[in-house]
């Protein structure tokens, strides 16, 4: 699939979680272009 020149729906950069001293997720990067993801309804 070809992401480039693309709206997204959703976009996350560089996103840190930590679970007290737990660094559980580092520098995630997510982009998510519209009707990608899909679910039954």
């Amino acid at each position: 699939m070809d992401v480039m020149n693309k709206d997204y729906v959703i976009e996350i950069k560089k996103m840190n979680k930590w679970y007290g001293e737990f660094h559980a997720l580092k520098d995630i990067n997510l982009k998510v272009i519209e009707r990608q993801l899909r679910w039954p309804v």
